[in-house]
């Protein structure tokens, strides 16, 4: 009843979740407390998104339906609270703390950010997978129209294993890329490179909804055809943050003794 291949996206997830701050610990010897600063930064998103989706769907629940003008409705809600709140939010939050970052530190608090929802997701596929296949009777437990959509899902295509990783990959690239912009814009005190983070972020997020509802998110096809479009935005993240490496020339700051 559940394909145990899919126990490898959680893993996979989780490992990418690791293996990122690992790498730029061991590159750059930066401070701890930045990848905290990051982890800190995505709580506190997560749980402000969650009062305001409680909030806007109960109110305005039926314009989101994945048809007619809703679909733009959606993908303009949730562009612009991905934006406003991981960008403006981390960007209130940086300038509040005064923190001060160099190249290495603002790519530390991205990767917290980044990471920490990588790492979490996975271990949430990973849970789930295991806990139906270690006990199926739990799906009596859901009701009809759920239970026929979790048994879809865990029956899935081993091909699918792959799509989620490659989608944590490539946004913690751009998690990565939004949060040097708007570290940029706290040390230049040019307030274009947050308008460009918080635009990233939510053309990063809002064309999703859109996304779903043209792709066949139950097919290998359609699946692949969505992540197409993370890799890209990704890749453009990537390119991105090396080139505004430049930009923190002449901002190197002392390390901090605690959590070096």
């Amino acid at each position: 009843m559940v394909n145990p291949v899919l126990l490898l996206s959680g893993t996979g997830m989780m490992i990418v979740g690791i293996l990122f701050p690992y790498y730029w610990k061991k590159k750059t010897d930066v401070n701890l407390m930045f990848f905290l600063y990051g982890i800190i930064m995505w709580f506190i998103v997560v749980f402000i998104k969650s009062l305001i989706d409680f909030g806007i769907l109960n109110m305005f629940g039926n314009l989101f339906n994945p048809l007619g003008t809703g679909i733009l409705i959606a993908c303009v809600y949730v562009g612009l609270k991905t934006g406003l709140l991981e960008s403006g939010l981390s960007y209130v939050f940086v300038l509040k703390k005064k923190l001060k970052m160099d190249f290495d530190r603002a790519v530390a608090f991205g990767l917290g950010f980044g990471c920490i929802e990588a790492f979490l997701l996975g271990l949430s596929s990973f849970t789930t997978v295991a806990i139906f296949m270690f006990y199926p009777q739990m799906l009596d437990l859901l009701s009809a129209e759920l239970r026929e959509s979790v048994v879809a899902q865990l029956n899935a295509s081993s091909w699918i294993v792959f799509a989620p990783i490659i989608e944590r990959i490539f946004t913690v690239f751009a998690h990565v890329f939004a949060m040097v912009l708007l570290i940029c814009a706290v040390h230049t005190k040019k307030i274009e490179y947050l308008i460009l983070s918080v635009f990233y972020k939510a053309m990063l997020d809002g064309p999703l909804p859109w996304l779903q509802s043209v792709f066949d998110t139950s097919t290998v096809t359609g699946v692949y055809m969505i992540e197409l479009f993370v890799v890209i935005m990704g890749t453009i993240g990537f390119v991105g943050t090396r080139r505004l490496r430049q930009r923190f020339k002449g901002h190197r700051v002392k390390p901090l003794k605690w959590f070096a």
